[in-house]
Order: C-alpha cells, then sequence, then structure tokens
C-alpha cells in the first residue's frame, strides 16, 4: 500500500519522530567521523593514518581497507581495528609542495 521503505522514507520517519540514527550515511553527521557500527569516514580514517584522502580511496578499491558503501557514489565507511591501524599508519603526514615554475621571458 505505502511501497517500499527506501533510504529516504526512513529519513523522514526518523525525523518526524526524532530517532536519532546510530549509523548516519552522511559524513557530516558524525562530528567525530565514526558511526556507531565502529566504521570510520574516509576523512577521519585518512587522519587516523596520517595519509591523504586519496591514498584511502585506493586502498579501498585494492581491498587493503574494508569499506561500505550505501550508494555507487556514495560516502565510503572504513572498518578500522588497532592492527589495522597500526599496520598502516604513517609516523608524518607527508607535506607536498607546489612546485615553482620558472618564467622565462
Amino acid at each position: 500500500m505505502g511501497g517500499s521503505f527506501t533510504v529516504s522514507k526512513i529519513e523522514w520517519i526518523r525525523y518526524a519522530y526524532h530517532i536519532p540514527a546510530g549509523c548516519p550515511e552522511r559524513p557530516k553527521a558524525t562530528p567525530t567521523g565514526q558511526r556507531g557500527d565502529g566504521r570510520y569516514s574516509a576523512r577521519a580514517t585518512a587522519d587516523l593514518l596520517n595519509v591523504n584522502v586519496s591514498t584511502i580511496a585506493d586502498w579501498c578499491q585494492t581491498d587493503i581497507l574494508e569499506s561500505v558503501r550505501s550508494t555507487p557514489l556514495g560516502p565510503r565507511w572504513i572498518t578500522l581495528t588497532p592492527e589495522i591501524i597500526t599496520a598502516l599508519r604513517k609516523p608524518v603526514r607527508r607535506q607536498w609542495k607546489q612546485r615553482r615554475t620558472r618564467v622565462t621571458s
């Protein structure tokens, strides 16, 4: 009668009845970067491991990190354990400097 449940319908029900979501789909909804199920946003994972977000995307695509997405282009939510953090954490985040190009006249 009412159709199937969709993400937008569930979000509306949660909003209308003031039901908090333990595992939001949007990273901005989690100030710490961690959801109720323990998964981390790509940005929070990059910060924990001292790498760039593009490195996290590469690691997810090559199955170095386990991640889930609710939609094909949705945000990644990554499973991190203390062992994974120890194995992949870089001591210091690399700072890339933009090369200056010489202008010749």
